[in-house]
């Protein structure tokens, strides 16, 4: 049977094990902000833009581009919904 090395140094998975949860419990809340934050200042700006320029190109009459123009703004909702999914702020 092999010895785990904390063992060897007196030290019981058990506490290591609790020891490292609450670390990663305290890290994951700070984290999840982190990620919310950039995505909302980077990810939903960037949507957004997309959607005013998908709405010129919509105005500029070429009747062809619609169902692209359309698929591309369903797309748009597609990841902002699931951006909202996420629900990062929460934790």
């Amino acid at each position: 049977m092999q010895t785990h090395w904390l063992e060897l140094s007196g030290v019981k998975r058990s506490s290591v094990r609790a020891n490292s949860s609450s670390a990663v419990g305290a890290f994951l809340p700070d984290e999840r902000r982190k990620i919310a934050r950039d995505l909302h200042d980077g990810t939903s700006q960037t949507l957004t833009a997309m959607q005013l320029l998908l709405g010129r190109l919509r105005r500029m009459r070429n009747h062809e581009a619609d169902p692209l123009i359309d698929e591309c703004e369903r797309a748009i909702r597609e990841v902002r919904e699931h951006i909202r999914s996420l629900n990062l702020d929460a934790g």
